[in-house]
């Protein structure tokens, strides 16, 4: 198992196997992907892009995608338990859309997220 943040030099094979399950399209500009594989195969990604944050789970053949507009959110906190970093993105509809990360990258993601949400509100 590889779970890695990247923030630029995207590996050629991830970007292909997100682009084929159409997670993301040619036309995002991406900022950050967080990859969890396994043999070869994405389990779980999680991209940042400058509007918004994608989350792709597959799980036993069951594909979940879920997209995130930066807009929506209004504040993102982190906390650790265990071996995971938890990213609460808290929304305008008193709902928390929440990421679960390795606790090694999962901070590196927080600020990642926080600093593009920033920017996105000037």
């Amino acid at each position: 198992m590889a779970i890695k943040i990247y923030t630029e030099n995207f590996p050629e094979k991830i970007m292909e196997k997100l682009f084929s399950n159409h997670v993301i399209s040619q036309k995002d500009d991406i900022l950050a992907v967080y990859v969890n594989t396994f043999l070869g195969h994405i389990n779980d990604a999680c991209i940042i892009t400058p509007e918004k944050i994608i989350q792709w789970i597959n799980k036993r053949n069951a594909v979940e995608r879920k997209v995130l507009s930066f807009k929506k959110i209004k504040d993102i906190t982190y906390e650790e338990k265990g071996l995971y970093g938890y990213i609460n993105y808290h929304l305008s509809t008193k709902k928390t859309f929440v990421i679960k990360l390795n606790r090694q990258d999962g901070e590196k993601f927080y600020n990642l997220s926080r600093e593009t949400w920033e920017k996105s509100e000037e």
